[in-house]
């Protein structure tokens, strides 16, 4: 239990303890990751799903070096621009 006093406020914190039981996995499934595609193995079948993620890799490559040709390599304004172009979101969420 914690104790705050805020703005003529008291505030209580309260902390529960509770019994979950332990997880144990039933089975792994091997994931393999590469640039175009992921593959997976469901009950001995290889499945092949294609990502495109060599064209998304290759186009920020492109506005990257355009970028830091206009900007220079150690630039804040560069910085701010690449932040805006959210590539590694865009990779994570391809992933």
């Amino acid at each position: 239990m914690r104790l705050d006093k805020k703005n003529r406020q008291v505030i209580v914190y309260l902390t529960f303890v509770r019994e979950v039981p332990e997880y144990g996995p039933r089975g792994y499934l091997p994931v393999d990751v590469n640039e175009n595609s992921v593959a997976v193995l469901v009950d001995g079948v290889a499945y092949l799903l294609e990502t495109g993620m060599g064209r998304l890799v290759l186009g920020y490559y492109y506005r990257r070096r355009r970028i830091q040709e206009k900007y220079g390599v150690n630039s804040s304004l560069r910085r701010k621009v690449l932040r805006r172009l959210k590539e590694g979101r865009k990779k994570w969420d391809a992933r």
